[in-house]
């Protein structure tokens, strides 16, 4: 039996409104990556969104290195 299946995660992170909520969290910083003039990045956000529609896990973890990428890779740096 799997971690996710076992802490009940699989089914809250395979429902359609955290899969809504998880594509939507990642177009908004998309445009806040564009407001910047980060337009590479506000692409590769717009990509992990429609990612993180079809599979939340890794849409989550494509969340967490685009913001690493967008941080500069420094940690932090605020």
């Amino acid at each position: 039996m799997g971690l996710l299946k076992r802490m009940g995660l699989k089914k809250f992170l395979g429902s359609k409104r955290t899969k809504q909520l998880s594509a939507a969290s990642m177009v908004a910083q998309a445009a806040n990556e564009f407001r910047k003039g980060k337009v590479k990045l506000a692409a590769l956000y717009l990509v992990g969104a429609a990612v993180s529609y079809k599979n939340t896990t890794a849409g989550f973890l494509m969340q967490g290195v685009l913001r690493a990428l967008g941080r500069g890779g420094k940690r932090g740096s605020r």
